[in-house]
Parts: structure tokens; C-alpha cells; sequence
């Protein structure tokens, strides 16, 4: 039996090739509004999608759908409850970006320590006197990482902090009990001590009613005023316009972005035009080995879901061999995987 399984954008060989060995015809559409996929997935049985919002209507024009994967961790584009509802499994990819995003926020400290966006600018105008005015940046040895959320991403920057940059590492999680685990990160009993004691604070949290606009200026101001803040997780957890006063105002000294509240970024967004902040186009998961991995792991949720095999990385309720209904979430997959 032949399935068809629609993607919403090209990806990586890597898992198309997976799925075309397991007899599914790929589609790759060529829309870009909801009207345009819908009209491309009145016959798919599988979805593969990136950022785009999957919606419980376009759900209701797809009759045949039974499985959306999710290019990467974050799944709030997909109205998962609704899917749940019609007997359409969700899946995603946790663990395909970890060590890219890890990686991207050591380089969003880094430049952000550097002053790279000032110097870096300054220079392509051929300031080299900007040189000079250096010594307002530091190294990051010694210097404090608290992270906001301790999961696999977290950890894998930690660990990068910890023994590759000689930082010190702190952490907050409910999730996680206090000590020291394996990555190197000292687990705080509350985010306040996290944030009074860090020189970076970087957020590691999934958007949910719960974080979406938790981080605000009552964080900022128990932060250090010569702190930076690091995300790379979503930006809806940050309250933009009391970043923007924050970073003004002084109450923190900068900031590293990978991600915005609306997105695509608008240019007219103030964060792109202050000298303190770094910012990256929701970039930090695009690298060549990332990509392969998200786009095969996804790929093999599809098959696993199609041919009724028991889901490897499943977001919703799932069946499996034996018929048996099991509820995941989010924070028990992560407790699961910690």
C-alpha cells in the first residue's frame, strides 16, 4: 500500500529518501498561505511541516491525514488537541538540533561578551579605532551561565560552558532537584537565585500558556545590570517592549536572540538597531548535520505512525502494537528522558 505524505517545505534528502524506501509518495508543496495547503492536502496521509500553522480547519479538509511531524522540539504551530481529537498523530523531533542550538547560544555569549555586533560593525566601516574601546568586554572564564530550564538543549550547552570555557554553571528547573547533575549544572532551588547570581541567563523553556510572557521586567531587574540575557527557545516567552526598556534603561547589559515574539522579525522591531543586542534569524537549528537529523527522525515518526508501529518521539496519544492508549506531554517525555 502506498502512502502520500505532504511537505510544507523542502527538507533534507535524509528523510525523504526514508520515506520513499518505505513506499510513501513525497509531495512538496508549493504554497504559502492556508488556502494553498489545504488544497495540497486533501489526499496526503502523512504532514510534514516546519514553522507553518496547523490549524484543526485545515485538519477538517484533510480527511485521510493520520500522522504531522514536526521539523524540530517546539510544536506550538500545531493545534495538538485538535489532532488528538481526530485520531491524528503527532510527532517530533527532540533531540535532531540539540548540539546546533547549543552551540549557536555559545556563540550568541560569546559575540555577546565581545561586543561583536558594535565591533563588527564599526570595523566594515573602516573604524579600526573602535579597538580601542574594547576593554568594556570580558572573558567568559569564571563568569556565571544560568539556565532557565535544564533540559537536553540546556545540558548540552552546559556542558560546552562548563568543561570547554571554564564557566560556572547554575540552573533552574521544577522538574529537576537541587545538586549538581551530569552536565556540570548546579540545580537551584528558585529561578530568583539563578537570576540575582548569573552573568548570562539563557532560556531553555517550550511556549506554553504557562511561560508565554513569563520573562519580563521583574526579571530583568533581578538580574545583574551587567547581564546578558540568551535565547534560543521561543520568543513569545520574553516580553519584547520590556526587553527593549530594559536594554535602554540599563537594568541589563545586553542581549543574544535567536527568536522574536512575531516572527518573521519585523524590521522596524527595535531590538535589530540596539548596538547590545546580537540577533540571528531563528537560525541557531540550521546547520547541514541538524537539518539531516530533524528531517530523518521526522521521516521515520511518519513510518512508525503509518505502519502502526509503536511511536518513537510521539507529542499526542498515541496506539501502539498491542492496542494499549498511552497520554504523553511534553514535561513527562523530558522527565523520561532526563
Amino acid at each position: 500500500m502506498s502512502y502520500q505524505v505532504l511537505l510544507l517545505k523542502k527538507l533534507a534528502d535524509t528523510g525523504i529518501r526514508h520515506l520513499m524506501d518505505h513506499g510513501c509518495d513525497v509531495i512538496i508543496s508549493s504554497g504559502k498561505t492556508e488556502e494553498d495547503f489545504i488544497r495540497d492536502m486533501k489526499n496526503c496521509d502523512g504532514l510534514f511541516v516546519r514553522n507553518e500553522k496547523i490549524t484543526a480547519h485545515m485538519m477538517d479538509m484533510a480527511p485521510k491525514l493520520k500522522v504531522i511531524a514536526k521539523h524540530g522540539i517546539g510544536y506550538d504551530n500545531i493545534d495538538v488537541e485538535a489532532a488528538t481529537s481526530r485520531n491524528i498523530q503527532v510527532v517530533y523531533a527532540p533531540m535532531g538540533n540539540v548540539n546546533s542550538v547549543a552551540e549557536h547560544a555559545i556563540m550568541l555569549i560569546l559575540a555577546s561578551a565581545k561586543r561583536y555586533g558594535v565591533v563588527n560593525q564599526e570595523m566594515k566601516r573602516g573604524n579600526y579605532e573602535i579597538r580601542y574601546t574594547l576593554p568594556d568586554g570580558y572573558e567568559v572564564k569564571n563568569k556565571t551561565l544560568g539556565l532557565i530550564g535544564c533540559g537536553n538543549i540546556a545540558k548540552a550547552l552546559a556542558r560546552k560552558a562548563y568543561f570547554g570555557l571554564d564557566m560556572r554553571v547554575i540552573g533552574y528547573d521544577p522538574y529537576q532537584k537541587p545538586g549538581f547533575n551530569e552536565a556540570g549544572i548546579e540545580i537551584l532551588e528558585s529561578r530568583e537565585e539563578v537570576l540575582r547570581r548569573s552573568d548570562f541567563i539563557s532560556i531553555h523553556l517550550p511556549s506554553t500558556n504557562a511561560t508565554k510572557n513569563s520573562f519580563g521586567m521583574a526579571e530583568f531587574k533581578q538580574m545583574k545590570p551587567t547581564a546578558y540575557l540568551i535565547n534560543t527557545s521561543r520568543g513569545d516567552i520574553v516580553i519584547e517592549e520590556e526587553l527593549v526598556t530594559a536594554l535602554k534603561q540599563g537594568i541589563i547589559k545586553g542581549a543574544g536572540l535567536d527568536v522574536y515574539d512575531t516572527e518573521p522579525v519585523r524590521v522596524e522591531n527595535p531590538l535589530l538597531s540596539m548596538p547590545n543586542v546580537i540577533a540571528t534569524p531563528h537560525s541557531a537549528g540550521m546547520t547541514v548535520e541538524a537539518s539531516d537529523a530533524l528531517s530523518l527522525t521526522g521521516a521515520q515518526g511518519i513510518v512508525e505512525a503509518l505502519y502502526g508501529k509503536k511511536i518513537t518521539w510521539p507529542v499526542n496519544r498515541i496506539l501502539v502494537d498491542k492496542d494499549e492508549v498511552i497520554q504523553y506531554n511534553e514535561y513527562e517525555i523530558n522527565r523520561q528522558r532526563r
